[in-house]
């Protein structure tokens, strides 16, 4: 392969370089907002729409027990000013079937739907989180091409000026080989990675459900989200309070409770059939399981809270640190960049740099982002079940975050 030496031009391009040393994904088209593209998954993704159908018909089904609650209690009320009126006895038989048609039927309306509000809830954070991931993938993706590509521009003009000097005897045949390897190499990589783009968007408008992604510039600078408490135990205690899962047990545990009551305050256990006796007698072993299940999960909630907890402060201390490294590599780039300017220091130094400062600034960034990644599962496991939108946990914004 055999490049015409556009020394003039490829010099510029490479000033041009030198002088920015903050990548820019930001495309004339615009950029897409985390936000905006959650919107169109949520509207779009199937398993999601599916999911919000269930628990809207679970809902119903709830609202519909309540009504039929309601029109048990309007029937037996004028059952019993009957059998008053006809001087009946209302027998505890009576009394218990009602109960258990109102109160039981009611709550385990209730129980139903809390457990597909579960599972609806679960399945969202694991499509969004999915999408961040995603989202994330492209993202890379688009600053690694950037970054070849840049890399193979300079690798061109180190060719070109090569190819010049070989042409004036100031250098071997070995040095050119040299150069065109890397220049080879470093296109051969840009290609790679222009692949691995392309598959990135197209996994990602797969997900969408759209085309956004072959639209719109990806930008994912977002500021550090703040946790609301300075330690854990409030997290926990509002876990133990408002997780669905333990939600579910001790309702499924007041159920039988109440159905247990039922049968004690109204018929005699030496009355009972035997089938009314064995579901008697299964209910008081669910309930000890039931129990037992939930002391389990409270211990298990509160562990998981506190590694989660911890997990969060090491990535925040990273943080700190990429911010650290980042600005110290920043120093080193603009001392470079004015040695250079003196003579003092070579155009390879000053790129190299260059790229140190992208490298580090990059990993800042993605460091940012997993940890409201972070942030927005610390949420969902510590206050679950509530409804927690991760375009409020994370928003995406064109402000560049802490440090800088």
């Amino acid at each position: 392969m055999t490049f015409k030496p556009k020394i003039l031009i490829i010099i510029l391009a490479i000033g041009l370089i030198i002088l920015s040393p903050q990548l820019n994904v930001s495309s004339a088209n615009g950029e897409i907002s985390y936000s905006k593209m959650l919107k169109t998954f949520e509207n779009n993704n199937t398993d999601l729409r599916e999911k919000q159908l269930s628990l809207n018909d679970a809902l119903r089904s709830y609202q519909q027990s309540q009504k039929d609650v309601k029109d048990a209690s309007s029937s037996w009320s004028n059952t019993v000013d009957m059998l008053n009126k006809l001087a009946i006895e209302i027998t505890n038989e009576m009394k218990f079937g009602t109960v258990m048609q109102r109160s039981v039927a009611l709550t385990k309306a209730e129980v139903l739907y809390k457990q597909q509000q579960l599972s609806t809830e679960t399945q969202k954070s694991s499509l969004y989180i999915e999408l961040r991931n995603s989202y994330l993938n492209y993202w890379q993706s688009r600053v690694r091409a950037d970054l070849l590509q840049n890399t193979a521009s300079i690798s061109e003009a180190n060719y070109a000026k090569n190819e010049l000097l070989y042409k004036q005897h100031k250098i071997s045949l070995q040095d050119l080989e040299k150069a065109k390897l890397n220049l080879v190499q470093n296109q051969n990589n840009l290609n790679d990675a222009k692949r691995k783009q392309e598959q990135s968007e197209q996994a990602l408008a797969l997900l969408i459900g759209t085309d956004f992604a072959k639209i719109y510039e990806i930008n994912i600078w977002e500021s550090e989200e703040k946790l609301e408490h300075n330690f854990v135990e409030p997290y926990i205690k509002q876990a133990l309070k408002n997780r669905l899962d333990i939600v579910l047990l001790q309702d499924q545990i007041a159920t039988n409770k109440l159905t247990i009551d039922t049968y004690d305050k109204y018929l005699n256990y030496s009355d009972l059939s035997e089938t009314q006796q064995k579901s008697y007698d299964q209910l008081n072993k669910d309930n000890d399981r039931l129990y037992y299940e939930l002391q389990k999960k409270k211990i298990q909630v509160e562990k998981e809270i506190r590694n989660a907890y911890l997990d969060l402060q090491y990535s925040n201390f990273r943080i700190q640190t990429l911010i650290n490294n980042r600005n110290d590599l920043n120093s080193d780039y603009l001392k470079l960049k004015e040695q250079f300017k003196q003579g003092k220091a070579t155009e390879n130094q000053v790129l190299e740099a260059q790229l140190n400062y992208n490298d580090a600034h990059i990993t800042y960034l993605k460091a940012i982002y997993d940890y409201n990644t972070q942030v927005y599962k610390f949420n969902c496991i510590s206050n679950a079940g509530l409804n927690i939108n991760i375009a409020q946990t994370a928003q995406i914004s064109t402000s560049q975050g802490r440090g800088h």
